[in-house]
């Protein structure tokens, strides 16, 4: 897959609208996040909050996808894309 956007999001509180930190990876057409199921929650809260249209975006969970595909020590984020070549 070339096109995709991979997010990974921070809450200020349980609420999951309240994003306070977001970390962004942009290619083109896809979405990816490290915690799919968390990640995702996290955009349409957002989008509810903010009475905006929520599309029903194509998502990848990335943590899940290492844990396949990966022999790692560990599936951390940062131990996943250093393997991967990238650093954060």
């Amino acid at each position: 897959m070339k096109d995709f956007v991979v997010i990974d999001f921070e809450t200020a509180n349980g609420r999951r609208s309240s994003v306070c930190a977001d970390n962004a990876t942009y290619s083109r057409t896809a979405l990816g996040a490290y915690t799919r199921p968390f990640d995702e929650s996290c955009l349409k809260a957002v989008f509810n909050e903010y009475g905006m249209e929520y599309l029903d975006y194509e998502f990848h969970c990335t943590l899940a996808a290492s844990r396949r595909n990966m022999k790692l020590p560990c599936h951390q984020l940062h131990v996943m894309t250093e393997a991967c070549g990238y650093d954060l």
